[in-house]
């Protein structure tokens, strides 16, 4: 009995104190401000362009079912901030447990420029989570805005994966 108090007790110091990290960070603002930055991350070396610092248009996944896309807001954060919030947010949640290859910043005002488009600060799984909701229906449609996130984003490399298993 003794040890699975100790368990319980300590899995939910771990859950709480993961949870602290972020979600408890007073400073960060849920409104969504002008210019903020977004991140969305790419799991696969396919979608990265081999021959510059863009990713490939199809990198910005748009889930069909609900036509959303998930991204991160990165404001005030560092860079092994941003990896983290890969590392316990987004990679444990994928039924793969794929870690990503590298994620795409863009500047929110992209999205701010399709009128259909709806920014959704949710807070699921964390503080930082934002869904772009409203994608069009059509794929041609779709494609374009993939293709001005592709080409107005920044690629940036996860440093916790190996060039080697990113440049196959």
């Amino acid at each position: 009995m003794k040890k699975i108090f100790r368990l319980i007790s300590y899995l939910y110091s771990r859950i709480t104190s993961q949870n602290n990290r972020f979600n408890f960070d007073h400073s960060f603002k849920t409104e969504i401000e002008a210019n903020e930055l977004l991140s969305h991350f790419i799991f696969f070396s396919s979608l990265i362009r081999k021959d510059s610092d863009k990713p490939k248009p199809a990198a910005f996944t748009i889930n069909t079912a609900r036509r959303d896309m998930s991204s991160y807001r990165i404001k005030e954060l560092n860079e092994n901030q941003i990896w983290d919030i890969e590392k316990r947010y987004v990679s444990i949640n994928r039924s793969d447990k794929k870690i990503s290859k590298a994620r795409a910043d863009f500047n929110i005002e992209i999205i701010k420029n399709y009128k259909s488009l709806k920014l959704n600060p949710d807070g699921n799984p964390m503080i930082r989570h934002c869904n772009i909701e409203n994608f069009p229906s059509d794929k041609v449609e779709q494609k374009a805005i993939q293709v001005e996130l592709a080409n107005q984003s920044t690629l940036i490399i996860n440093p916790n994966q190996s060039p080697l298993k990113i440049i196959k």
